[in-house]
Parts: structure tokens; sequence; C-alpha cells
């Protein structure tokens, strides 16, 4: 079933299709075709320690899906590249996380950012911009590797070089469980 960018959840946690808890997550494309990846915290009481994700987290209740990946990205990483990545949001997929069971929705934004478009929040230890080839020799949670597979297995760096900015078509229906 497709999920609507803007389908809201209810005040109960659980959507309003009767899905579980949801989460959003947001790859953010630069003008370089790099990602942009938030090195976690290297806390043994978290999940994957010092390993790069990209932002996302839970959808509030009564939050729409591509909100909560709009505030995220917000809360990790600045209202600048919140303000910049609102237009250009498209939903890519939504599949189950299997480190916590949460239905993710995850979006992409292809928009000219830079470093210093970026404020840092107060969650992890630093951030970057990265090629699609340099993410393959970093400590990504797996479940970000997955989903960055994902991306890679749909040729998004070849659409985006001969796209202009914020051209990626949405990808609803893309089974990311081929690259798992």
């Amino acid at each position: 079933m497709v999920q609507k960018m803007w389908q809201k959840v209810n005040n109960d946690g659980v959507s309003m299709i009767g899905t579980p808890l949801r989460g959003a997550v947001c790859m953010v494309v630069n003008r370089d075709r790099q990602v942009l990846l938030m090195l976690r915290d290297d806390k043994p009481n978290i999940a994957y320690p010092a390993h790069f994700c990209l932002p996302g987290g839970a959808v509030e209740k009564g939050e729409y899906l591509a909100s909560a990946a709009v505030r995220e990205v917000g809360e990790e990483f600045g209202p600048r590249l919140e303000a910049l990545i609102t237009p250009a949001l498209q939903h890519f997929t939504t599949r189950a996380n299997p480190d916590n069971g949460a239905l993710d929705s995850v979006f992409i934004a292809h928009v000219d950012v830079g470093a210093d478009d970026v404020e840092f929040g107060d969650e992890g230890q630093g951030f970057g911009f990265y090629s699609f080839e340099d993410i393959q020799a970093l400590k990504v949670v797996p479940y970000v590797k997955t989903l960055l597979d994902a991306v890679l297995g749909y040729n998004v760096p070849q659409m985006v070089k001969a796209s202009p900015l914020g051209a990626i078509t949405a990808i609803d229906n893309f089974d990311v469980s081929a690259y798992s």
C-alpha cells in the first residue's frame, strides 16, 4: 500500500491505517550528489554507537509523516537546512525498521546545500556530506545501509546527475528487501 507523504498519525501513536508506531527518515542529497550523514554518539547505552546514520526519528502523535522528516532534519541540522529541504521533499519508500519495529517513511530531498547550511545540533559527534562511493567504507547503521543501497540500486546518482535540482521522482512501492 502506498503511504502518502502528508498522512497524519492519530493521537494514540498508531497510524490512521492501523499500522504500528511510525518513523520518518530523510536522505538529504546535495549539489555534489553527496548524502548528509550524522555520526552517532559513542555511548554504550544507545543502538549503534559511533555509526553513521540519516536524520530521522519517531513521528509524534498528530504529526504528518513528511512534517516529521522535516522536523527531524531541523532538530539535528538546524532551521536553515529544514527550510531548504521542505519544498524538495519527496517520498521514496515505506518499510519496517528491523531495529525497532517502526514503520518508517523514507524521504529524499535533493537541494543545493553545503556544510555552511548546517547548524549541527546536540545529538551525535559530527556530520558530513559523503559520496555514495565513500559511504561504502563508513561504519553505517545496517538499516540505513540497506536504505542507501536501495537508492544506489535505483541509480539515483545517475538520476541526479542528469536532472535539475529537486527533480528526483518519488519512488513509491519500491521494495528494498531485495537489497537487504
